[in-house]
């Protein structure tokens, strides 16, 4: 199902290209709506399938030296075209020279896929999405930042379980397993996540996760 669904939201992408320089406006606001969906079925897709291999016990972690900013990027990019259609600006700071960390590349993609998605659900027109990275006590802190309604402290704590969603959320396109697959992954890493929230205010997430360990 994923892979006829990414072709299908490459060809949108193509084809919003070729209308935009034609001034078709109409065709354009159709096409946005078309795509934004297909990617809401892709992301649903994606997330049910890993939950369930994580709860199966079928998603080992193969380990290799990566970069979080080489992750980071691919992130951006693979979000830039939904970012723009939300009117919505996705920016990053990025510390250079950081050192790597250990870890399974398809698993934090997700997990930093997961993180942006839903910032750029959440955030509304004309605001902004932040993906950062940073060397903090030892460790490779990754973060993704919006300046969208925020969360209140008392579903905070909510936030990481299975398919909990707000109860007067208005946008119930979610599958509620998004943030249940960060923490799952990060934590299959040895790493933690931090939420740092509060309504009107925007949202923070930050994925704390240990260094390489150097060869013997």
């Amino acid at each position: 199902i994923k892979n006829p669904l990414h072709l299908v939201l490459g060809y949108a992408d193509l084809l919003a290209k070729e209308l935009k320089p034609a001034g078709m406006n109409q065709a354009e606001n159709l096409l946005d709506q078309l795509r934004a969906n297909i990617l809401t079925i892709a992301e649903l897709t994606t997330n049910y399938s890993m939950a369930l291999a994580i709860e199966g016990g079928r998603f080992p972690l193969v380990r290799m030296s990566l970069q979080v900013n080489e992750l980071l990027m691919q992130g951006s990019k693979k979000y830039a075209a939904e970012a723009s259609n939300r009117g919505l600006s996705l920016e990053t700071q990025m510390s250079q020279e950081l050192p790597p960390i250990d870890g399974d590349g398809p698993a934090l993609e997700r997990v930093i896929a997961n993180l942006i998605y839903n910032a750029l659900r959440f955030t509304p027109r004309g605001g902004r999405v932040t993906l950062a990275s940073a060397l903090r006590d030892g460790a490779v802190v990754l973060s993704v930042s919006d300046t969208g309604r925020g969360v209140p402290p008392e579903e905070i704590p909510l936030l990481f379980e299975k398919y909990w969603q707000h109860g007067s959320d208005a946008d119930k396109k979610g599958s509620g397993l998004g943030l249940f697959i960060v923490k799952s992954l990060v934590e299959a890493h040895g790493g933690k996540v931090e939420v740092e929230s509060a309504p009107g205010q925007g949202t923070c997430f930050r994925v704390i996760l240990p260094l390489a360990t150097p060869l013997a």
